[in-house]
């Protein structure tokens, strides 16, 4: 069933600091583990990637930061139906506007949204929204309000009278 998402099903700032907090330790751990292998790889005398992570630059660093966060939320939300560990704590997942699974494109467009500099700070509006959702069409909801929403709605559906 396909209904518009509204402002109290989605999740809340605290969840959202909560995923943002939860995601930000996964990737760093994430980072850590390859900076382990690369570094294992010099017991197999295998020395190219430690001597290039060694001679990175600060904008290399930075790149290869932002592609592992790429990475990160377009991996877990695309083949988990819009969650990364953190939503998956906070019990929360993104959906779009109309309720339905985002696609691959628009997961896409909201993990590459993430990079934009101050998005952190479009979570300081009124309603917050963060600009990776809104440029890309989703929503992250609290998924025990929007099950509920959903089965009333299906309710609804099932004895003929319209859902409001």
């Amino acid at each position: 069933m396909q209904f518009e998402i509204e402002y109290e099903l989605r999740a809340n700032s605290w969840r959202r600091l909560a995923n943002y907090i939860i995601d930000v330790a996964v990737r760093l751990s994430l980072t850590w583990i390859l900076g382990m292998i690369i570094g294992a790889l010099t017991y197999l005398d295998i020395y190219g990637p430690f001597d290039y992570v060694q001679k990175m630059s600060g904008f290399e660093n930075l790149v290869l930061t932002y592609i592992i966060a790429y990475l990160y939320y377009f991996v877990f939300e695309t083949l988990t139906g819009g969650r990364t560990l953190g939503k998956y704590i906070t019990n929360t997942k993104v959906l779009t506007w109309y309720g339905e699974r985002p696609t691959a494109g628009q997961i896409a467009k909201r993990s590459l949204c993430r990079i934009i500099p101050f998005n952190a700070f479009s979570f300081l509006a009124e309603n917050p929204l963060g600009w990776h959702d809104s440029l890309s069409g989703t929503v992250v909801v609290d998924i025990n309000k929007y099950n509920e929403e959903l089965s009333l709605r299906q309710g609804f559906q099932e004895i003929g009278m319209p859902a409001e």
